[in-house]
């Protein structure tokens, strides 16, 4: 006969509490314990034959669903704003902070004029709306 461990024990004569277990008698788990148990070997558990293709409806592709991936209404990012004298105007737009970090210290480096990087979103030129 196969190993049985207790459900409520899990073989080790006590409970999830620290209590001793009262279904295994607190002798730790045998094959006296039947009671609330559990005794499945790999080589007894039964499985479902699998599917046969037999060419009909039921298993063409058309029947499995994809996640379709999913577009986002706006996109997140970090807004550059440079005063060129005139007030703050909309330069350029980044999504990834790579892309940020690299801009940035162009835009530090070769640029003159004030400037200032804010997060915030745009609409989504991708977006379709329902």
């Amino acid at each position: 006969m196969a190993y049985i461990r207790c459900r409520t024990c899990n073989g080790n004569g006590r409970d999830t509490r620290g209590n001793l277990c009262d279904k295994c008698n607190s002798t730790g788990c045998d094959e006296k314990a039947t009671r609330e148990t559990t005794s499945i070997l790999e080589s007894e558990k039964t499985y479902p034959p699998p599917l046969e293709n037999t060419g009909d409806k039921a298993m063409t592709k058309a029947k499995i669903k994809k996640p379709s991936k999913r577009v986002n209404k706006w996109l997140y990012g970090w807004k550059l704003y440079v005063n060129y004298g005139q007030g703050w105007e909309y330069e350029t737009f980044e999504t990834t902070w790579k892309e940020y970090k690299e801009n940035r210290k162009a835009y530090r480096e070769n640029c003159q004029y004030p400037q200032k990087w804010t997060s915030g979103r745009e609409p989504n030129p991708e977006y379709k709306g329902a």
